[in-house]
């Protein structure tokens, strides 16, 4: 699915008209995308194709999505966590929580330098390219 979404995104203006529910229901959809990364850990990409999708190529707004959806992602797996409780946690790679930290300030240079659109199809690829390598991993 997340193969096809990005395929959509990317052609969007060849394949997609403007949906008004998208809008309207936006909040209700970013929760789903939410619980479902919380409970599976495979939301990110649909965040960022559906981010890119309701805010129409302004990246500032689709960054705030973004940021916004990653937050409910992480309260919903926190809570998963607590809640089937820390037996299967592995704590011992606490380390990566530096990495955004390390890596924010470089982004943030590229993310000033770039374009909107260039901006979105930059999301976009990711999130195909996340998706082709959980399909190819999967069927392994």
């Amino acid at each position: 699915i997340l193969i096809i979404s990005s395929i959509i995104i990317l052609n969007k203006d060849r394949i997609v008209r403007g949906d008004r529910s998208l809008l309207k229901y936006r909040k209700l959809y970013l929760i789903l995308i939410g619980t479902i990364h919380g409970f599976t850990n495979m939301g990110g990409g649909f965040l960022s194709i559906f981010s890119t999708l309701i805010n129409e190529g302004d990246r500032l707004a689709t960054r705030k999505y973004i940021s916004y959806g990653y937050f409910v992602m992480g309260i919903t797996q926190y809570t998963t966590i607590l809640f089937f409780g820390l037996n299967n946690v592995d704590f011992t790679r606490l380390y990566y929580i530096l990495l955004p930290l390390v890596l924010f300030l470089p982004s943030q240079k590229i993310f000033n330098k770039i374009n909107d659109q260039l901006f979105i199809k930059i999301i976009n690829l990711v999130a195909l390219t996340f998706g082709i390598i959980a399909l190819v991993t999967s069927l392994k």
